[in-house]
């Protein structure tokens, strides 16, 4: 079996650590390949962090990656 490159959309968590939590529920061997986030808080007054979604990028099987 084959690793696969899988995107999970509207995940809700504040870091990218929290968003991998929640992915390792799942897939326990994942490994993140590249994260964004859907809403930019630099340039607004109100930053409501514990409402933010991203996108994440994994690998579903990092043991399978070279096989």
């Amino acid at each position: 079996m084959k690793a696969e490159i899988l995107i999970r959309k509207k995940i809700k968590a504040k870091t990218i650590q929290q968003a991998m939590y929640i992915i390792k529920e799942k897939y326990p061997y994942a490994r993140i390949v590249a994260y964004e986030f859907d809403a930019d808080f630099r340039y607004t007054r109100s930053k409501d962090y514990d409402n933010r979604t991203m996108k994440v990028a994994f690998v579903d099987n990092f043991k399978n990656v070279w096989n």
